[in-house]
């Protein structure tokens, strides 16, 4: 028979545990459903120092759960135990609405400096910040490619000039977003997910209207805000080394 073990087992990392005797199926939370993974968990019935605890060892690498445990005698040196895991979900975020909002991204900024007065521009640069940009809702870290004098841009104003310029705070700025562009095109590197966030590394190709291109390397960081929309709350942009 089975016994109920109280409390809750010990989160350790995979290769702490031992992986002998039974195994358990149990639900692993993702973002869109749950799925079966085989869990595992140890009773460590220590001496020599070590202290008696409870251990899980989920087989999907990085997982973070918190399990009750059922007893099944396994042996003298250890008892397995089965595991329901109760762990939260793995990322509340899809890699396609990272795409979708690199394409916003883009196309939005292309749209600035396709506009006729700059006073349109100005409104459209401010428009996409407040919808693509945190800065509504939390402190947006950004350093953006073409500032040098004042490299960070933490408030929405300092933003704002870096796309649009005329902002006397920062003399340095002549409207990023007015240059014009013709096509933005994202290749990312690589996409991490976890939880609300989502971070996306990688090289954008800028091309303007006269055909010309600029490289610029990049790091974008993605929360998913209250309204479901993915906003950036960390964006720094840099000229390749040696270019």
């Amino acid at each position: 028979t089975t016994k109920m073990q109280s409390g809750v087992a010990r989160l350790v990392p995979s290769h702490a545990c031992e992986r002998k005797g039974k195994k358990a199926s149990g639900l692993h939370g993702t973002g869109r459903g749950r799925r079966h993974v085989e869990t595992s968990c140890v009773w460590r019935p220590g001496g020599a120092g070590r202290k008696k605890r409870w251990e899980t060892a989920p087989s999907v690498a990085g997982s973070r759960v918190w399990a009750p445990c059922w007893k099944v005698k396994a042996g003298i040196s250890a008892t397995i135990v089965a595991c329901i895991v109760s762990a939260g979900q793995a990322s509340a975020i899809e890699e396609q609405e990272v795409l979708d909002a690199q394409d916003s991204w883009a196309s939005g900024v292309v749209r600035v400096g396709s506009l006729n007065t700059w006073e349109e521009s100005r409104d459209a640069a401010s428009e996409l910040i407040r919808d693509l940009y945190a800065y509504d809702t939390t402190r947006v870290l950004f350093k953006p490619t073409l500032a040098r004098q004042i490299p960070f841009r933490h408030t929405f104003d300092g933003a704002l000039s870096y796309f649009v310029g005329r902002n006397d705070e920062y003399p340095e700025d002549q409207g990023f977003a007015l240059r014009p562009w013709s096509n933005i095109a994202f290749q990312n590197s690589g996409v991490l997910m976890y939880d609300d966030v989502a971070m996306v590394s990688g090289v954008y190709a800028l091309t303007d209207t006269q055909g010309g291109q600029t490289d610029a390397e990049y790091t974008f960081v993605y929360q998913k805000q209250k309204d479901g929309k993915l906003r950036i709350i960390v964006h720094h942009s840099s000229i390749p080394f040696g270019g």
